[in-house]
């Protein structure tokens, strides 16, 4: 749970530096709201959410889309509930006695179209984390 008192811009500011801390504690910030959403039947799936969810934050910071400090734990929430919604819709969809690895979802969802894949890892996220990634036309990264 997150404190009233943290800074969570300065984490997402250490983060952008390179502090593996910044990145343990954004992870442990993301993996409590899909606790408290009871997310735990995409327990498999919660290290690639939080991944992408820090990522897109990280980014969003970097870029200057976050412009209220105190708007990072909103951002990291609201960024986490819709990743966590697409995963559940996509489950939904998928017969019950199959389960959809995430690489699969992803082509799932485009059906079948075929889409170039795109490899990021950026400067700020450490190189043990992995490289980021997507499908084109998931999602615009500029």
């Amino acid at each position: 749970m997150s404190s009233p008192h943290k800074d969570w811009a300065g984490v997402m500011e250490r983060l952008l530096e390179g502090d593996r801390l910044a990145l343990f504690e954004l992870t442990r910030l993301v993996t409590s709201f899909l606790m408290r959403w009871n997310a735990y039947d995409f327990r498999d799936d919660w290290d690639d959410l939080v991944q992408e969810v820090v990522f897109a934050a990280g980014l969003a910071m970097q870029e200057g889309r976050i412009r209220d400090r105190a708007a990072v734990v909103g951002y990291l929430r609201s960024t986490a509930r819709f990743e966590f919604i697409e995963r559940l819709k996509v489950k939904l969809r998928s017969p019950e006695d199959k389960s959809l690895p995430w690489e699969d979802v992803v082509t799932h969802a485009f059906d079948g179209a075929s889409h170039s894949k795109l490899s990021i890892q950026p400067s700020w996220l450490p190189a043990s984390v992995g490289k980021c990634r997507m499908r084109g036309g998931a999602r615009q990264w500029k």
